[in-house]
């Protein structure tokens, strides 16, 4: 099974979250970065956005909607908030940019660290919290255990 991981990241955040993603998923990545028409040509695609608004950036809005025919794993960090309904909210308004024929099967949302505790963390340390909270987290929803095994 291919697969791609397109991110945007405003502070950091959702880098580390696709880095985290990269270095856990078995096989070769087709594509890891932002945006790209290179990461169409993968079968599965992993998506990762800051919040902006209460949804996704533009960057991160148009590249969904070229998308055909792929299954899609949605991830993103949120400057506040941390309750499961609110990240619920943002997730449905990103979905909502889908391209055809996509299949969502899992996504992901977590607080962003803020910006005064990452002045003062390490990039190990920022890294070490937000992948525990990546591989630990209840909100993270998927089918297939495409963490474990990109299928």
């Amino acid at each position: 099974m291919s697969y791609a991981i397109v991110f945007s990241s405003r502070t950091g955040n959702t880098a580390l979250l696709a880095q985290t993603i990269r270095d856990t998923l078995p096989g070769d990545c087709l594509y890891f970065g932002t945006p790209d028409p290179k990461a169409l040509e993968a079968e599965t695609v992993y998506v990762g956005f800051w919040t902006d608004k209460g949804s996704c950036d533009e960057s991160i809005a148009q590249f969904l909607k070229t998308l055909t025919n792929q299954k899609v794993f949605l991830f993103g960090t949120a400057g506040f908030g941390g309750s499961p309904e609110y990240f619920e909210q943002i997730l449905k308004r990103v979905s909502e940019n889908l391209g055809e024929n996509t299949q969502l099967v899992g996504s992901y949302m977590c607080q962003g660290m803020r910006r005064s505790c990452l002045h003062f963390c390490s990039t190990r340390q920022k890294t070490s919290c937000l992948s525990a909270r990546f591989r630990q987290s209840a909100i993270c929803r998927t089918s297939s255990h495409l963490w474990l095994s990109a299928a």
